[in-house]
This record gives structure tokens, C-alpha cells and sequence, in this order.
């Protein structure tokens, strides 16, 4: 009888490793969006937010849980999460901000 024991990559990292990956993770969109938006000029942010949505939703459906690519493709979706939310609390910010003029 043989017993094999898996165990996940990400529990047996330590922080730095971890927070590294989310830096990349940053680094991947921010390139994704750099692209698109260098060729395809105004309408390159959407096709970069679909570009980066479908190359995270694919790392998380094909990579194995608990892997260095299923963390960067989760650090890709809190990275265009985060900067929607950010969007759009400083568009609320601004438009309120202009009422009293």
C-alpha cells in the first residue's frame, strides 16, 4: 500500500513570496491595460478589462488549487476589482464635488 501526501504550493511559502506573486499579479494587468489601450486607443480599456477577466477566469478554472498561477490570476481580479471601485468612488467624489458650483 502506497500513501501519497499532497500538499499545496502556496501554504508551504512564506509572505514574501506571496506578496511578490500579487506584485506580478499588478504588473500583469497593468500590462494587459497598457497594451490594449496603446492599440486600440479609447476602446482598449474594455477590451483590456475583458482580456484581463478572461485570462484570470481561465488561470482559476485550469490551474490547480492552491498554485502560484491560481494567485496570480486572483491578484489580476482584486487588482480590476480595486480599480473599479476606486473608479467609481472618485467619479461619485468629483460629481458631488461639482453640484456646488
Amino acid at each position: 500500500m502506497k500513501i501519497n501526501i499532497t500538499t499545496s504550493e502556496i501554504k508551504n511559502t512564506n509572505l514574501i513570496t506571496k506578496v511578490t506573486l500579487v506584485l506580478f499579479s499588478v504588473f500583469l494587468t497593468s500590462v494587459i491595460f497598457g497594451l490594449t489601450i496603446q492599440f486600440f486607443s479609447t476602446k482598449g480599456i474594455w477590451i483590456g478589462t475583458l482580456t484581463a477577466l478572461a485570462l484570470s477566469a481561465a488561470g482559476i478554472y485550469y490551474c490547480p488549487k492552491g498554485s502560484y498561477r491560481r494567485l496570480i490570476s486572483w491578484g489580476m481580479i482584486g487588482t480590476l476589482v480595486l480599480g473599479a471601485l476606486a473608479f467609481f468612488i472618485t467619479i461619485s467624489f468629483i460629481s458631488s464635488s461639482l453640484e456646488g458650483l
